[in-house]
């Protein structure tokens, strides 16, 4: 029952992690005959046409911070997140900038690497639960010094598994998560013909 479980909620992440995330920031969608944010997504829709791609939907987040994200799979079912703090603090070049920094991410299908990721984290962190379990209570066999090999080597898997989780993971997310941010940033500015804007914003 625990790795049914598991396996389907590592499927929900995977087909519903978009609308989750949307839905834990408070976001809410806009539309283009929305007078209050008519010229947020007239920007967002004529950034997508320079880039080349779908115009994704676009939501409002009800917050001061600066910020701004990209949700989806695949550029047809993706979503552009703003705050209210970064529509109020930026000007007209420099939230385009913004703008194409994150359909860059959908473009490179960044979100989606993301997401696949996070899901094979969660396989590996799961997998190691499993495996201390069963050396601590499924290890039953009648001698004592097998009993004790088959705890050892798999302690001795749940370690390596745990190491991996805990100092390799974070280390490969950060590497990737880097490459991908200067290769958004670069697919920005190449959309916008304007770097400076860009590198204002950022």
């Amino acid at each position: 029952p625990t790795l049914v479980a598991c396996m389907g909620w590592m499927l929900i992440s995977w087909a519903f992690g978009d609308s989750m995330m949307l839905n834990a920031a408070g976001a809410h969608e806009i539309t283009p005959d929305n007078r209050e944010h008519r010229e947020i997504y007239r920007a967002v829709e004529n950034v997508a046409l320079a880039a080349g791609l779908p115009t994704p939907r676009v939501y409002i987040i009800d917050d001061d911070s600066m910020n701004a994200f990209a949700t989806g799979r695949t550029p047809r079912d993706a979503s552009v997140a703003l705050t209210r703090g970064i529509i109020k603090r930026l000007d007209k070049l420099e939230l385009d900038g913004v703008i194409a920094h994150e359909m860059a991410h959908i473009g490179n299908r960044d979100i989606r690497l993301d997401m696949l990721m996070i899901t094979g984290i969660g396989v590996t962190v799961f997998a190691a639960d499993i495996i201390l379990r069963t050396a601590m209570y499924g290890n039953h066999t009648s001698d004592d010094n097998d009993r004790g090999n088959g705890t050892a080597i798999l302690l001795m898997v749940w370690l390596a598994f745990s190491v991996f989780n805990l100092i390799i993971t974070p280390l490969l997310r950060m590497a990737v998560s880097r490459n991908r941010e200067y290769a958004a940033d670069a697919t920005g500015a190449h959309i916008t013909r304007n770097p400076d804007a860009l590198a204002s914003a950022l």
